[in-house]
């Protein structure tokens, strides 16, 4: 029997006696703050009565004894409020401090700890009290997040094994403060992985969602108030992902999201943050970037260890930090169940992976058979065209080592543009160019 047990049914035998009424005078059951039932005395601010009261709910759940005496003494019943009061109050001021834990604006009841079934019209003493599964199963020392989370949300407590350090660095500080935090970047920059970062760094957990699939599903209201409750039941913050903050979704949703951003629950990781509500105020903007070339290979070597070919990997396919992390887990997967060490041409293989799925229908990969010496052009164009191949193979040496990515704030891009009559062979030199590069050639369709 787990210790967290162990002191559950130690604190039942308190209560137990007062099922007895000659024995009604039985101190409040003492709660130990590094045990569930404690810490959740300490975050909730709840007194004794309160305390007594969840025991009571929650022991019979997990031990046998405790059910049986349980279902004897309310006839094999669901207690409504007036039960519980005049089974665990042992004076009129035990009997009000009971009945205003069971109030629907209580903490208690709020948090959804203990929920009262039945519709506003019942009388509140005639309402059933119950202890959600979940809820149970903290009291007795488990930390698997609610089983009704499972579709929409990822719980972390370990650090990832590549992030962006200076994003979560900053976000650990801001997580320090209160007030309402977005993290923004680009798609898959690793805005979601620094927050979980820095969450597990202070000792937390970090419990991941996605908004769009929490929409997509059933009750997103109602699945959020599950999410929030396990922010109740443990060291846990939420970090919420979504392209963007809409004002389309669903009224409820979007209250319980600020009511979690202004409560420092919960973190918003979004494209850009420009679209928050005003009424969201003192908002704290983490901007997270895409990591230059020496931090992306930091991130491959975390997961893969010191293989000498990332450095062409990575100066030939610049990944955001999740890109990276899907990519070096499966060069890792595939080759140790290989029994190889990961080469060259698996990293290439899964770097490209990542690139097609990221374009995904709107871009078609061409390749050619042909190299530059088949390519009859005039001698001012055939210079221009080496001019761009020497500049994408040299920009890294340019930009970082010789340090002119610190001038150069905007515009670091190379960028051609061949232009001529249909059939002059402007595709050809572009494939040939990626082909004399290592690098595929994507054909876009501007109309997707």
């Amino acid at each position: 029997m787990s210790s967290a047990i162990t002191s559950l049914t130690h604190l039942w035998t308190r209560i137990e006696c007062r099922f007895d009424r000659e024995l009604a005078m039985a101190d409040h059951v003492a709660t130990d703050a590094a045990q569930p039932v404690g810490a959740l005395r300490v975050k909730l601010g709840l007194d004794a009565p309160a305390v007594d009261l969840i025991v009571a709910l929650a022991t019979p759940a997990v031990e046998p004894s405790a059910t049986s005496r349980w279902r004897d003494h309310f006839d094999n019943r669901s207690p409504r409020v007036d039960d519980l009061v005049a089974a665990l109050a042992c004076s009129p001021q035990d009997e009000r401090a009971l009945r205003e834990a069971l109030l629907p604006s209580s903490p208690l009841v709020a948090s959804g700890v203990v929920t009262l079934n039945g519709n506003d019209s019942m009388l509140h003493g005639q309402r059933e009290v119950r202890i959600d599964d979940r809820v149970v199963a903290y009291f007795a020392g488990q930390d698997a997040i609610d089983r009704r989370l499972f579709e929409v949300a990822t719980q972390h407590r370990a650090l990832p094994h590549a992030f962006d350090l200076e994003a979560a660095t900053q976000l650990e500080r801001a997580l320090k403060l209160p007030g309402p935090i977005v993290i923004e970047g680009a798609a898959r920059t690793g805005k979601v992985t620094a927050a979980v970062a820095a969450i597990v760094a202070m000792g937390g957990a970090a419990i991941t969602i996605d908004i769009a699939a929490l929409l997509a599903g059933d009750d997103p209201a109602g699945r959020l108030a599950l999410a929030r409750r396990e922010t109740v039941l443990g060291n846990t913050t939420l970090v919420l992902r979504a392209a963007s903050w809409e004002d389309s979704w669903p009224i409820g949703v979007r209250r319980s999201i600020l009511g979690m951003l202004e409560s420092g629950v919960a973190v918003l990781a979004v494209r850009e943050g420009q679209s928050m509500p005003r009424t969201l105020g003192g908002v704290r903007r983490i901007k997270v970037a895409m990591p230059d070339v020496a931090t992306q290979v930091v991130m491959w070597r975390s997961i893969l260890g010191d293989v000498a070919e990332i450095e062409q990997v990575c100066a030939r396919y610049p990944l955001p930090p999740g890109d990276i992390m899907i990519a070096a887990t499966e060069v890792r997967a595939e080759t140790t169940l290989a029994g190889r060490t990961p080469g060259l041409g698996d990293l290439l293989v899964a770097a490209r992976v990542q690139l097609r799925q990221r374009l995904g229908d709107v871009a078609e990969l061409v390749s050619t058979q042909l190299s530059m010496t088949d390519v009859v052009l005039r001698d001012d164009v055939a210079a221009r065209v080496r001019e761009l191949v020497d500049a994408v193979r040299l920009r890294d040496q340019v930009m970082v080592e010789w340090g002119f990515a610190e001038k150069l704030p905007y515009g670091r891009s190379i960028s051609a543009l061949l232009s001529g009559p249909p059939g002059t062979g402007k595709t050809m030199v572009a494939t040939v160019i990626g082909k004399q590069l290592g690098l595929e050639v994507f054909r876009v369709d501007l109309s997707k």
